[in-house]
């Protein structure tokens, strides 16, 4: 007898597809930046999209790519798993306190003569680039 074969749906076939080739999409990525650097450094900057004769909206790349990053992220979740995390949300809790006190560190200067980092406070002043 022949083992039965399961047809995969089109969306994991592109997935499948994409997960392929995306190592060397990215290092082909790199090198086309390499010698053409002129369309990422036309991306870094901040353009207007014009929405009618007085309404220019401005447009930057990097938060629409976050964007499109997060939805395509949040696609991945499976229905049930939101309604998981609200039942039990002992790791949500662990991640936003996680989330809310880290940066917090980084910005308490303590009582000694540096700051977090080890620089001196004296090094501090305005116009003053400590690591220079």
């Amino acid at each position: 007898m022949n083992a039965p074969t399961t047809a995969l749906a089109p969306t994991d076939r592109a997935t499948a597809w994409l997960r392929r080739r995306l190592g060397r999409a990215v290092l082909l990525s790199y090198v086309c930046a390499l010698f053409m650097p002129g369309p990422g450094i036309w991306l870094r900057h901040t353009h207007a999209l014009p929405l009618g004769p007085l309404i220019h909206l401005p447009v930057s790349a990097a938060p629409c790519l976050l964007s499109l990053v997060l939805f395509s992220a949040g696609l991945q979740v499976p229905v049930r798993e939101p309604g998981d995390v609200l039942r039990r949300p002992s790791a949500l809790l662990a991640g936003l306190a996680l989330h809310l006190t880290i940066p917090l560190r980084w910005r308490v200067v303590p009582a000694g003569g540096t700051d977090c980092l080890g620089c001196p406070r004296a090094a501090l002043r305005p116009g003053v680039h400590p690591w220079v």
